[in-house]
């Protein structure tokens, strides 16, 4: 053989004892017929000659782990080692659940352990929440509303035994909290009444809405909607604080975005002229730029007026000609936001 040639062992370094395990023996990075031996004493086997693939048991490493050293020779006396550790299974936790397919809110079932033996006062960590096994190595554990498919950890420890973790898909069936869309105005007068709030499901009005308002941290009015989704409800009057609060509830319901409160300015409608905001797009990905040029009821540039996203105000004001630039943020699924402008 030239000095050039190579071979080599692939597989992995390390496994538990009785593992079935897939080594593969290449020359010159082609699989090839090896001879294989172990330190160990075992027989000596060989790969096959068209894969160079060999499928090993890891012998039996009873009172501790150990190392297993494999050496592949082909003829002209090119040889190559592989060693890999051998792990004792004795103390390894194994993890499984019943059924199979858990969807959002479904009851399931998850058994924990050792050598096909129960094991109880094991810990379970899922969704963040702790659990411990009784009564044959079970804890019994109910799947969380999810919007989309979600997968989760699974992760089972005890003392005196090897950790161990898993992946759970808990699937979405439309079982769970329904979205709603809440619309709120950015600006009225105060003391202004029959201020419309509406909020709305994919399947409609959203009925029986609990709507509250807040101004300076004290709460104002409760509300509900109606059949139709809406809740008229009445600004405050202004004293030191030139906005005011509103927050929109409904059990069995969630917001399409993380917002919570809702801000409405308070500002004398006749005094003030009225701003327009012109968009470079109306749908956008997240991570994309768009550029925001307002001007009033005449088309002229406003120069310094504040821009908001549902109700956080963005960082920079409109230049002299009216623009600003800002990027899409990060979301969870598609969904709509408000954007408008206050000066």
């Amino acid at each position: 053989m030239g000095a050039e040639e190579t071979l080599s062992i692939v597989g992995p370094v390390e496994a538990f004892e009785y593992e079935s395990v897939v080594f593969t023996v290449l020359l010159n990075d082609e699989p090839v017929q090896a001879r294989l031996s172990f330190d160990d004493g075992s027989d000596t086997r060989y790969t096959d000659s068209e894969t160079g693939n060999i499928t090993l048991d890891m012998p039996a490493a009873p009172n501790h782990d150990k190392t297993l050293q494999i050496t592949a020779s082909v003829p002209g006396g090119l040889y190559a080692v592989h060693t890999i550790f051998v792990k004792n299974s004795s103390n390894v936790l194994s993890i499984s659940w019943s059924p199979g397919y858990v969807g959002e809110l479904d009851d399931f079932t998850v058994l924990v352990t050792n050598r096909d033996q129960p094991v109880d006062q094991a810990i379970v960590w899922f969704n963040s929440k702790e659990y411990v096994t009784k009564n044959g190595g079970k804890v019994y554990l109910t799947a969380p509303d999810v919007l989309v498919t979600t997968t989760f950890g699974l992760i089972v420890n005890k003392s005196g035994f090897q950790q161990n973790n898993t992946m759970i898909t808990i699937y979405e069936q439309c079982r769970g909290l329904q979205l709603m869309q809440v619309g709120v105005p950015a600006l009225v007068s105060p003391g202004e009444t029959g201020v419309e709030i509406s909020v709305r499901s994919d399947s409609g009005g959203v009925e029986g809405a609990y709507v509250r308002s807040f101004y300076e941290n004290v709460l104002l009015y409760e509300y509900t909607t109606d059949e139709d989704g809406v809740a008229y409800i009445t600004a405050p009057l202004q004293n030191n604080d030139a906005y005011f609060l509103v927050t929109v509830s409904r059990g069995g319901f969630d917001t399409y975005s993380s917002v919570t409160n809702y801000t409405v300015f308070l500002q004398e409608k006749t005094l003030m002229h009225d701003l327009v905001l012109h968009l470079s797009a109306s749908e956008l990905y997240e991570g994309d730029v768009i550029t925001v040029e307002v001007t009033d009821e005449l088309g002229a540039a406003v120069e310094n007026a504040e821009v908001w996203l549902d109700a956080t105000p963005l960082s920079q004001m409109t230049d002299s000609n009216g623009l600003m630039v800002f990027t899409a943020p990060a979301v969870f699924m598609d969904e709509e936001h408000f954007l408008y402008a206050v000066k």
